[in-house]
């Protein structure tokens, strides 16, 4: 039901960052409620009907450069790990940028560690 909200928000702050930052549009931080957002799909799962999308999200923040909580984009990639994910995943792993690299690697390591618990520090 929340679904098409999350997404949309999410996509606003990917597209349109500087609007999204925009004091005018936002009552609170847009930062926490980004954190809070990302944080209960890494808890409750990404819903079926979002998930390509939030892939997609996911990728977009492994290759631009970072903002504010994009670290928490880590705690989804176990929910939308399918093929598709894991094959533009391994596209960028031969990206120029070794930014880019090193966050897909990173990417490749959550998948094949669950056990790993992802948070600011990691």
């Amino acid at each position: 039901m929340y679904a098409p909200f999350v997404l949309l928000y999410l996509r606003w702050e990917a597209d349109y960052p500087d609007e999204w930052r925009s004091p005018e549009t936002n009552q609170w931080s847009p930062w926490t409620c980004k954190e809070v957002v990302l944080g209960r799909l890494s808890r409750h799962g990404v819903p079926e009907a979002i998930r390509p999308e939030i892939a997609d999200l996911i990728i977009a923040a492994i290759r631009r450069p970072y903002r504010c909580k994009d670290w928490m984009y880590g705690q989804t990639v176990r929910h939308v790990a399918d093929a598709a994910f894991l094959d533009k995943i391994t596209a960028l792993l031969d990206a120029h940028d070794p930014l880019i690299r090193l966050r897909a690697q990173f990417v490749r390591y959550l998948l094949n560690h669950r056990e790993c618990n992802v948070n600011r520090s990691t």
